[in-house]
């Protein structure tokens, strides 16, 4: 063997041995590459963010010019509490909120796992130290962080704002209980519709009929439960409703009855739906990645 031979032959394989990852956060590298995958183009993110920013600025000035306008809303003891309308547009904006979410479900979560599924991008998961569990948090982390802006941080920011217009320390003092509901309603409304969405992937391989069968479950779905529900006087019943069991869990955990729409379900059904919903989801999620781990294949 000459020099220049065995000069090539000495550059063959070496030992990593850079930095590693600590096991426990690993999923944080499949949050990190859904956000900047996500992020890449105008329509499929970008466009969500401003309407819901426009949402949000709307609300604002409603919210503005209806501090002052008051109705009298049915308090949980059987009393009359005075309210103002601005009281009544928080819990109502996420109501607002979730057609801009629908969106980024539609066009990015719904068709995630599948997506992987059909390029066979569990056979690149799996062959590194990556496990199921790592995966389906890494999901999740990066669908909630996709929705928070819109259905956690900006209610979040009008309630703040709406606090801020009371004008009276005693009432701002009385409605401080108000932020870490908003936070709570923000994150169970986030969580809920990131495993939704995430779970249709999950269910079939192929990425369209993900979509559609998403899209079908939120509008066609969800018309159904509502007018069964408005027909037969049974307003519980629209829980089933995803939309109307955010409604509803809004509308219990601030105390006030919407001024628009139909009787939403009460606060214990419309949990209940919620909270059914994403155990049911998050169990779909790992089932199937799961099953592709011990296929030991990705492809469809």
């Amino acid at each position: 063997m000459s020099d220049r031979q065995a000069a090539i032959h000495d550059l063959g394989y070496q030992r990593y041995i850079g930095g590693r990852r600590s096991q426990g956060t690993r999923w944080q590298v499949i949050v990190r590459n859904m956000l900047s995958m996500s992020w890449k183009g105008w329509w499929r993110y970008k466009m969500p963010l401003v309407a819901a920013f426009a949402t949000m600025v709307g609300i604002g000035v409603g919210i503005y010019f209806s501090r002052n306008s008051m109705f009298v809303d049915a308090s949980p003891d059987g009393g009359n509490q005075i309210r103002t309308i601005a009281d009544s547009l928080i819990p109502q904006s996420y109501t607002f909120f979730s057609w801009s979410s629908l969106l980024i479900c539609l066009t990015i979560l719904a068709s995630t796992i599948s997506r992987d599924l059909k390029a066979g991008a569990f056979e690149f998961y799996f062959s590194r130290p990556v496990r199921p569990m790592d995966y389906v948090l890494g999901k999740l982390g990066g669908a909630f962080f996709l929705l928070a802006p819109i259905l956690l941080v900006a209610p979040f920011l009008l309630t703040i704002y709406r606090l801020g217009l009371t004008g009276d320390i005693d009432r701002t003092v009385e409605t401080l209980s108000w932020l870490p509901r908003s936070l709570l309603v923000g994150f169970l409304v986030t969580l809920a519709q990131a495993s939704v969405a995430l779970a249709f992937g999950a269910i079939t391989r192929k990425p369209r009929t993900a979509i559609v069968g998403y899209g079908a479950f939120i509008l066609v779905f969800g018309l159904v439960v509502s007018a069964i529900s408005h027909g037969t006087q049974s307003p519980e019943l629209a829980a089933l409703n995803l939309n109307s069991a955010i409604t509803g869990l809004s509308s219990g955990v601030f105390e006030v009855d919407f001024l628009f729409g139909s009787q939403a379900p009460s606060l214990t059904a419309s949990l209940i739906s919620i909270l059914g919903y994403i155990t049911v989801s998050i169990s779909l999620i790992m089932w199937r990645v799961r099953a592709a781990q011990r296929a030991g294949m990705g492809g469809g």
